[in-house]
């Protein structure tokens, strides 16, 4: 089940989702719009195994804003979020691109708000056409999924922080 607004809200109150800009903008009518808290250009690649023993994530570049904004090339860059999550054992999340960034030549990726997860959200930004980002920019829309009982475990990934 898809979570409306109105339990969105109840999330925010039960601190779920914390250090979002404006309540009331972000909110949607079946989702939560992410913002842009900083950017960094992609250098390089990186390495991923089965185990995770070897894996190897890409180096990137922190980016300066100039008067609260970037003007941003084509490439891929990496969005650190100003929301953090702290997701219940049965909470799931998934995450698009907003409808004007794709207007605007650009689109985001990202993975599965695993249940129990907690942290700052990243996002993959693709760029394909120039494109001026920002500060604080409402660029992805986070939709929320109730599961049908508590995951039995939790995420317990390397990118669980706060």
């Amino acid at each position: 089940m898809i979570l409306s607004d109105k339990e969105i809200k109840e999330l925010v109150k039960k601190g779920v989702i914390m250090g979002f800009i404006n309540l009331e903008k972000q909110i949607t009518p079946n989702g939560f719009d992410l913002t842009v808290k900083e950017v960094l250009r992609i250098k390089g690649g990186g390495k991923l195994d089965f185990s995770n023993e070897e894996r190897r994530i890409s180096e990137a570049e922190l980016l300066e804003w100039e008067d609260g904004e970037l003007k941003l090339e084509p490439g891929v860059y990496k969005i650190r979020t100003n929301e953090i999550m702290n997701f219940p054992k049965d909470l799931v999340a998934l995450v698009f691109p907003r409808s004007s960034l794709t207007r605007n030549g650009a689109s985001i990726e990202a993975g599965v708000g695993d249940a129990g997860f907690q942290g700052r959200y990243e996002l993959l930004l693709t760029v394909f056409k120039p494109i001026i980002l920002k500060k604080d920019a409402r660029i992805a829309q986070m939709v929320f999924l109730r599961m049908s009982s508590r995951a039995e475990r939790e995420y317990e990934g390397i990118y669980k922080f706060i």
